[in-house]
């Protein structure tokens, strides 16, 4: 099993797969609320994370394709639609992604760096999109540390 949970730091870690390989170890950060996940607040920014395409994830001993399967079972929320309340894209439900976002914008993450896991668009949350991401509404966001 893949999980360590220690109370003290209220974290719960997983690894993160990536074309079948074990890369890095992430870790999900507890909040107060002992779920994986925090709430932004409306207006909020964020960016897109780099290098994060294509990533699995094993968590609770399921492997996640896709980071939206991960975002609704860690908030218990389903997502209908695209967060950022500067969206272009089509608003279908099945363009609906999760993306890996970031307070900063940056060209690539380093150990200890958090992103945010949250409802997007596959427009919004393409690799190339270096423009902000602004909240919408208040929003669950899964957090995770990366610990390479």
């Amino acid at each position: 099993m893949f999980l360590n949970y220690n109370d003290d730091e209220m974290t719960k870690r997983f690894y993160k797969i990536r074309r079948g390989k074990v890369l890095t170890e992430s870790v999900i950060k507890m909040g107060s609320n002992k779920k994986g996940y925090v709430t932004l607040t409306e207006g909020t920014v964020l960016y897109n994370a780099p290098k994060t395409t294509g990533d699995t994830v094993e968590y609770n001993g399921r492997v996640y394709n896709n980071m939206i399967e991960l975002w609704e079972d860690v908030t218990g929320e389903t997502a209908y639609y695209c967060k950022n309340e500067n969206c272009e894209g089509s608003g279908d439900e099945e363009d609906i992604v999760g993306g890996h976002f970031v307070f900063e914008l940056v060209d690539e993450l380093q150990k200890g760096d958090t992103t945010y896991i949250l409802p997007s668009c596959k427009n919004c949350n393409h690799y190339t999109n270096r423009d902000a991401f602004v909240l919408k509404e208040d929003t669950k966001a899964v957090v995770v540390t990366w610990d390479k």
